[in-house]
């Protein structure tokens, strides 16, 4: 089970990697890829990829709804307090 999660993750990291410039954009799934990959890094117990996710989505300054709590579980999961924080009431 675990190895298909590692292979599911690595094909997610692939799809939203290929395309950076579009993780502001509401009109592709990158954000949503993000978010998933970084949820199966968690799931695989994997600190460091899963952090790493979280600060991306903060650099990004990402502000879908959607992935804004999962952003900050993740982190709080590891003991690390990571805010994301919707650009719009």
């Amino acid at each position: 089970m675990l190895a298909l999660v590692a292979a599911a993750a690595s094909v997610l990291e692939a799809d939203w990697q290929s395309k950076p410039w579009l993780l502001t954009s509401y009109f592709d799934d990158a954000i949503h890829t993000l978010s998933i990959a970084m949820i199966a890094y968690r799931f695989l117990h994997d600190r460091e990829k899963a952090l790493a996710h979280v600060e991306r989505m903060a650099d990004a300054k990402i502000d879908e709804p959607g992935v804004l709590l999962n952003g900050p579980t993740v982190a709080l999961s590891f003991g690390r307090a990571i805010l994301l924080a919707a650009s719009s009431p």
